[in-house]
């Protein structure tokens, strides 16, 4: 009867021992993912070292605990959110510690012989075992196999990480999640932006029935004509002209004025290409007119004629062919009138002169119907203030 119970005895403590081993129903060695997660985890390499008889003396004097070696350190003792201590349940074993050798024979709890399955590989990636260059001989199209020490490959966590396969050249939203992505579209080829001031009013000369919104006298027969530079109002030079009852610089203290014109000249005497103000000899007027140089050639001059004074600015020197265009402008900030052409200042004269009252205005002829204007003429600007050079219009 002694040996009976003896044996039982032996028996119930077998059946504490095996789950406290790491016995699981997985059979691989390393316990079930129940096992791995549930009830306090404790350091599987210290309980291997220890002898069945010193785990059973732990387990008599501490029924409610499982043993653990007093060298266990704090590092092997599982996570704090692990809180089943439940005594009927048998403490499972830790995932083998960083750096340990798998294939070890203390990997295995129950002191079986390492796990082995087989990988199938290519028979020419196989090294050869006698430290030449040339592979093993392998049957054709039949792969060979190597056994691996280790856990089961059904053992890899189902939730561990994807591998990363974003693109290194697609903007990553993780990187910068409040920035938004950029997409550089092509765009066409815009033409730089017309930086120059706009006119006071704006004439353009390509035709004789309404210019700039005012109808015109028309003295002769001024010709319509298609040109590189635009359509443009050609002249004779002997009776042909325009002649409007406005004034455009009418009470500007500060004016410019900017003219297109393609003279012809040919010997003509004076030519007028606009003339401001009133008729009279002496009415207040502005003029802007050429000065034969030869048969083909001309220097610019202005002429300003305010009460008893009267002013003309030329030079004489700055003499320029025929049968071109060119820009002509003459400004005056109150103080000072300016000639310029194609831009480049040509004379500067301090004077007095203006603001003008109401008038009258002609082109390519004197008011009188007098100094005609052989050539063609295709634009007239006004504006209220004296532009700089670097603002003037240049071919």
């Amino acid at each position: 009867m002694k040996f009976s119970l003896t044996a039982a005895w032996c028996a119930c403590l077998a059946l504490l021992v095996l789950p406290a081993a790491g016995c699981s129903v997985s059979g691989n060695g390393l316990g079930s993912r129940l096992d791995a997660s549930d009830g306090p985890v404790r350091s599987s390499d210290a309980r291997l070292d220890m002898t069945l008889d010193a785990y059973t003396a732990q387990l008599e004097a501490n029924p409610d605990r499982s043993p653990v070696p007093a060298e266990a350190g704090l590092a092997d003792l599982a996570p704090k959110d692990v809180t089943d201590t439940s005594p009927d349940r048998a403490p499972p074993l830790d995932s083998p510690s960083p750096g340990r050798d798998l294939g070890s024979e203390d990997a295995s709890p129950t002191g079986d012989a390492p796990v082995a399955f087989e990988v199938e590989i290519a028979p020419d990636a196989i090294p050869s075992l006698d430290g030449n260059d040339e592979p093993l001989p392998a049957e054709p199209d039949a792969p060979a196999t190597i056994a691996v020490d280790g856990p089961a490959l059904d053992s890899v966590p189902l939730d561990a990480a994807p591998v990363d396969t974003v693109p290194p050249d697609l903007a990553r939203a993780d990187l910068a999640p409040d920035l938004p992505i950029r997409v550089d579209l092509a765009r066409p080829d815009l033409p730089p932006p017309d930086l120059a001031p706009l006119p006071t009013s704006d004439w353009v000369v390509d035709n004789t029935t309404s210019i700039a919104g005012y109808t015109p006298t028309v003295m002769g027969t001024p010709t319509v004509t298609p040109m590189d530079a635009g359509t443009a109002l050609c002249f004779d030079g002997t009776s042909d002209g325009l002649l409007f009852a406005t004034n455009p610089i009418q009470g500007m203290q500060q004016f410019t004025i900017e003219t297109l014109v393609y003279p012809e000249i040919a010997g003509a005497a004076q030519p007028r290409i606009l003339h401001l103000g009133g008729p009279g000899a002496n009415d207040a007027r502005l003029v802007i007119q050429m000065r034969p140089d030869g048969a083909t050639s001309w220097h610019l001059l202005v002429g300003f004629f305010w009460g008893t004074l009267s002013t003309t600015i030329e030079d004489t020197t700055a003499i320029h062919p025929s049968n071109q265009w060119y820009w002509l402008a003459v400004t005056y900030d109150g103080q000072t009138a300016r000639l310029y052409v194609n831009g480049v200042l040509e004379k500067s004269t301090a004077l007095t002169f203006g603001p003008m009252a109401a008038g009258s205005m002609s082109l390519a002829a004197r008011q009188t119907a007098a100094n005609f204007f052989p050539g063609c003429i295709r634009d007239v600007e006004f504006f209220n203030t004296a532009l700089p050079a670097a603002e003037l219009h240049a071919p």
